[in-house]
């Protein structure tokens, strides 16, 4: 049995949505509403006078389509370690560094952008694009668009040839240059499977083409309970 799409869309457009789950998952993808994410790898970062590549470990904890937590830990060599947590509840964006207070990020613009950006990397998981409040629609070769059609938010898809995800992109602020700009997430090394999920063997994330963070999943839980109070920073 093929894979159910209750999106609306052309039929090219559903056709290639189709093909990428299955792909991914098989005739069996998991319906996602939770996600604890494990993730280890490296961040591109001004150190001193040079900008370089440093050790990087995220716990991320995902309640889709828009509330996202991340605590993360940087490792430059021959300086203090770097902590922090960032989070979004769906109206407002939180940052702690390390042990200080906790700031808000609560514009219209910094909202914007981390609602887009989480619709990239939710299209990066390619199931949560199946329901009724998407809309997609077939761009050019192997490629399509994914819209939320309540926040009116486009993500874009490139599959490859063998229907595997490569990339997905959006526009919206970079918060780090202040300019709108190109985000994308992409999949790279194939595929594994993670506790119970199967996801890229690796992916990244990147600003106009320019590499900024890339991470392998080292475990996964789908579906955890999560209280709002996790993407408050409350604990």
């Amino acid at each position: 049995m093929p894979v159910l799409l209750l999106a609306r869309g052309d039929q090219e457009s559903k056709a290639l949505l189709r093909r990428a789950i299955e792909a991914r998952y098989g005739l069996g993808p998991p319906a996602l509403e939770t996600l604890k994410l494990q993730l280890k790898g490296r961040v591109r970062t001004k150190v001193g006078p040079i900008t370089t590549w440093i050790p990087l470990e995220i716990t991320a904890y995902f309640k889709f389509a828009f509330a996202v937590r991340w605590d993360y830990n940087a490792h430059p060599v021959g300086i203090p370690l770097s902590s922090g947590a960032e989070a979004f509840d769906g109206e407002t964006y939180r940052k702690r560094h390390s042990h200080d207070s906790i700031s808000l990020l609560n514009t219209a613009d910094e909202i914007a952008s981390i609602r887009a950006r989480l619709w990239a990397m939710s299209a990066l998981l390619l199931t949560p694009l199946g329901e009724h409040f998407v809309e997609l629609k077939a761009v050019g070769d192997r490629c399509l668009d994914a819209t939320h059609r309540d926040m009116g938010l486009i993500a874009r898809l490139q599959l490859k040839p063998d229907d595997m995800l490569d990339f997905v992109e959006t526009r919206c602020l970079n918060p780090t240059t202040g300019s709108m700009q190109t985000f994308s997430v992409y999949a790279l090394n194939g595929q594994q499977m993670v506790g119970d999920l199967i996801l890229p063997r690796r992916m990244g994330i990147a600003w106009d083409k320019q590499p900024e963070v890339e991470f392998t999943a080292t475990a996964a839980q789908t579906n955890p309970a999560m209280d709002e109070s996790v993407f408050k920073l409350e604990n």
